[in-house]
């Protein structure tokens, strides 16, 4: 008896432990089921949620292609685009993608450059930019085949290609920025260069482009105004004298004058040595500009995209290479007098120059294109005045910036205290009229018009002393400061200029 209520009081415990322990945990199934619904009902949601997200992003992306299509792929648009959408396809960052597509459709739109109405305010220093006019030489290229169709450009390009009264800064304005495309394509087309090469239209024009877009159009005089108005008058140069220059040769010159200045920062040598410009240190203080224009120059060509001559043999290829090496190097203005009494010193005798020696016709070449580097001073005054209001504007911002950095102000780069007209007429007499006093004898009387117009440059600049440099305008207004690395840091215009703009235009 005492042992069955023992063992009835040992299993109680037991019992109640096992039904209300079973009970505890059938409850807490229960509610595990309960949360196992709730997540599964969940899970379906974001399950729809996914489809219709993989949904809307296949509908966009298709969206995108059907836009994309619509664009002409040569354009620098359309290849930011197709660049863009290789990135995105290599990356796996959700976050990175939908960015990317966004900026997509954006760049896809018809509404591209539409202005938003409802954005917020910016601040004023934005304003500012926001008013600001753009810079003359920098209006947005249209890269499309209509750069070859017949308008005002090709017109003015017909009927002055071969005139020393070219004004390059009318063809810039009026070609919408391309004065490189239409003088390149023009002039390769009038030495027969396009078939001689054996390359297609649109190679060439993109190799142009490419040499056009490496101009800063910020900078007032050594721009893509600039290197077309070299190239023009190179090609005065080489029809009007008494040489017959082989195609090798005209391809060098045309290429050389084109992209001689390529990425120039409106700043001398001297002052990027002075301050250990970066360029300076990686070219050891050596024709710092000239050797950086040359190695940007081939690099384009590295890019068969752009190669004019890869369909040349490999010595050709490397004549010209060395050709429009030395002609490039030629502009450093730190070598004019020496290049001059070299020159000099070899044409004084008939026996001692020789165009058939390779040396002989490099250094003429040289010449050539240190004459056209220089040859705006001896265009129409009204045109000559246009370059040297640039090129003062651009003397101006180096004195300037030598100021800031507490150097001593160069030669003619004062603003305050130099006379613009003695300028020019030094620049005419110790620079120019040499250089083509040298390069005359292989001319005969065809350099006369030239000589006129530096007559009278001249006389009209000494009739004009003491113009002040407040009477300049350029056709470039953007101004700039510099961090300690020499990058640009800002661009200001004050509204008293963007007011002489608006008047001019009007």
């Amino acid at each position: 008896m005492y042992l069955f209520i023992i063992s009835s009081f040992t299993l109680l415990p037991i019992t109640y432990f096992l039904v209300y322990g079973f009970r505890d945990r059938a409850f807490r199934l229960l509610l595990q089921s309960d949360e196992i619904k709730n997540l599964v009902q969940a899970n379906d949601g974001l399950s729809k949620e996914l489809k219709d997200l993989i949904l809307l992003e296949k509908d966009a992306l298709r969206e995108e292609e059907e836009k994309v299509k619509k664009i002409d792929f040569n354009s620098p648009l359309s290849k930011s685009i197709l660049k863009l959408q290789e990135i995105r396809s290599r990356n796996h960052d959700s976050e990175i993608a939908y960015q990317i597509t966004e900026i997509i459709k954006i760049l896809a739109s018809n509404d591209l450059f539409k202005v938003d109405l409802e954005d917020k305010a910016v601040d004023d220093q934005e304003n500012l930019k926001r008013n600001t006019p753009s810079p003359k030489f920098g209006i947005l290229i249209d890269n499309s085949s209509n750069v070859f169709k017949d308008n005002d450009a090709t017109n003015y390009i017909r009927n002055n290609t071969d005139s020393i009264d070219f004004d390059t800064i009318k063809l810039t304005l009026i070609s919408s920025g391309h004065p490189v495309v239409y003088i390149g394509f023009q002039l390769f087309q009038k030495y027969n260069l396009i078939s001689t090469l054996k390359i297609e239209t649109d190679l060439l024009k993109d190799f142009f482009l490419e040499v056009e877009s490496q101009y800063d159009p910020t900078v007032p005089y050594h721009n893509c105004a600039h290197a077309a108005d070299v190239c023009q008058f190179m090609n005065l140069l080489i029809q009007n004298s008494d040489i017959d220059f082989p195609y090798e040769d005209i391809t060098s010159m045309l290429i050389a004058a084109l992209w001689h200045d390529m990425k120039h920062p409106g700043f001398n040598n001297n002052f990027l040595i002075q301050t250990s410009h970066d360029l300076a240190i990686q070219y050891n203080d050596i024709s710092v500009l000239e050797n950086m224009h040359s190695f940007l120059g081939f690099s384009i060509l590295q890019n068969q995209k752009y190669n004019i001559l890869k369909n040349l043999s490999k010595e050709t290829n490397k004549s010209i290479r060395d050709q429009i090496i030395s002609m490039v190097l030629a502009t450093d203005m730190s070598f004019h007098f020496e290049l001059i009494g070299k020159f000099k010193n070899k044409i004084a005798s008939e026996t001692s120059f020789d165009i058939g020696k390779l040396s002989d016709k490099k250094l003429l070449m040289e010449m050539m294109m240190k004459a056209a580097d220089i040859s705006n001073a001896s265009r129409p005054f009204e045109v000559a005045m246009g370059w040297t209001f640039q090129i003062m504007e651009e003397f101006f911002r180096q004195g300037e910036e030598e100021n800031a950095r507490n150097l001593p102000i160069s030669t003619f780069m004062n603003r305050n205290g130099t006379d613009i007209s003695k300028s020019q007429v030094s620049f005419i007499d110790f620079v120019v009229t040499p250089m083509f006093d040298a390069i005359s004898p292989i001319y005969s009387n065809s350099l006369k018009p030239a000589y006129e117009n530096l007559k009278r440059n001249r006389t009209l600049w000494s009739e004009a002393r003491n113009l002040p440099p407040n009477n300049l305008l350029p056709l470039s207004l953007t101004k700039y400061t510099f961090d300690s690395k020499f990058r640009k840091k800002s661009y200001v215009v004050t509204k008293a200029e963007r007011d002489v703009v608006t008047d001019e235009d009007q």
